[in-house]
């Protein structure tokens, strides 16, 4: 069964041009209907998208989750999720460092009058 772009749209919550975005970029392939230039994509797609929007929300770029999505190379797959968890322990390591340093800014701010006197 094939299903317009609006229908995906309304079903997933994804704006009609963000579907496009998703399909220029590779993570979907729709058909177009020659007389009317519709665009419908088929049952494969729905978990396709499904998968790059929480590709995206673990912070993976569109090509990245076009990569993921398009691969048949579990060993690519892999490499591409381990890559992504150093870079996201690096990320809290920062934000760990940028949490203390706003603590400690704030301690002193708090108490500037009670130091400066």
């Amino acid at each position: 069964m094939l299903y317009r772009i609006g229908d995906i749209s309304k079903l997933l919550g994804i704006s009609l041009e963000g579907l496009r975005l998703y399909e220029r970029q590779g993570v979907v392939h729709s058909q177009r209907d020659a007389k009317t230039g519709y665009r419908y994509y088929g049952h494969l797609d729905i978990p396709a998208l499904i998968r790059s929007r929480s590709y995206r929300h673990m912070g993976f770029g569109l090509d990245e989750t076009a990569e993921l999505l398009n691969t048949d190379s579990l060993d690519l797959i892999v490499q591409r999720y381990g890559e992504r968890e150093e870079a996201l322990r690096r990320e809290q390591l920062w934000l760990a460092a940028v949490t203390s340093y706003l603590r400690d800014l704030r301690e002193v701010t708090a108490r500037a009058e009670e130091l400066l006197g």
